[in-house]
């Protein structure tokens, strides 16, 4: 397992830095029953679509202090197109493919698309060309998607036990077996820490995280992340990430 698993952890902790360009797509899927059962009740609190950055999630689920919320779907899908460091469009999709909330940044200028309403301000006053700070993609309000791109976040939270090359669709992989740690002692998106089992897929040659996959004892599946589109070479125009009317999004 070393001779595999050495090669793969660095490819890992570097995908960041050695990626500054890419699009991806994420399909999420959950299941109902460990959502109703398990997640709300250990939280003490209510589950509900993510909608907004800035509070605490759980594999692209926003857990929201309130006493009560809508049934949260089974499958969540969004897109991500990132030119690093500081150009960036993310997109919360509904069933179609239509867009339902949108955020990015041009390098000058953050913007968003909610409730139907563009928006957009520049965190830095300074007319000057990328002026963001090179972190600024990561506040795409995807915690899983960023563990896609960045997986160093999603290695301490996985005790791996097991590692098994195969061939994936966009190429060779590996597959991490193991159980999760503690949410006590690390925080992750993509593996949850109520799984008796998880198995991470990642593509060897780029060390993007491909799958994850959180299972219960029986081997019952309860979380799902898996890629659609992964694109690490395209370029982009400046119309990709530039401030969108608000007639660009299907009504």
């Amino acid at each position: 397992m070393n001779e595999i698993l050495g090669p793969l952890l660095v490819a890992m902790t570097t995908a960041d830095a050695r990626h500054p360009r890419l699009a991806i797509e994420l399909v999420s899927s959950y299941d109902e029953r460990y959502l109703a059962e398990v997640v709300a009740p250990a939280l003490g609190q209510s589950v509900s679509p993510l909608t907004t950055p800035g509070r605490w999630s759980l594999g692209g689920l926003l857990i929201r202090s309130r006493p009560e919320a809508p049934t949260p779907p089974n499958v969540v899908r969004c897109r991500l197109q990132v030119d690093k460091p500081d150009r960036w469009r993310y997109e919360d999709l509904g069933e179609e493919g239509a867009v339902l909330r949108a955020h990015g940044s041009d390098g000058v200028t953050r913007w968003a698309y909610v409730d139907a309403t563009v928006r957009a301000w520049r965190p830095d006053p300074s007319a000057d060309v990328r002026q963001l700070a090179p972190t600024a993609w990561q506040q795409a309000p995807s915690p899983a998607l960023r563990e896609v791109i960045d997986p160093s976040l999603v290695l301490p939270a996985l005790s791996i036990t097991h590692a098994e090359p195969f061939e994936s669709e966009f190429g060779a992989a590996v597959r991490l077996q193991g159980s999760p740690r503690s949410a006590d002692l690390v925080e992750s998106a993509l593996v949850s820490p109520w799984a008796d089992q998880c198995d991470v897929d990642v593509h060897f040659a780029t060390g993007i995280v491909l799958a994850a996959n959180n299972m219960s004892a029986s081997g019952r599946t309860l979380v799902q992340h898996s890629l659609v589109t992964l694109d690490i070479s395209s370029p982009f125009g400046d119309e990709t990430f530039a401030v969108p009317e608000r007639e660009s999004f299907a009504p």
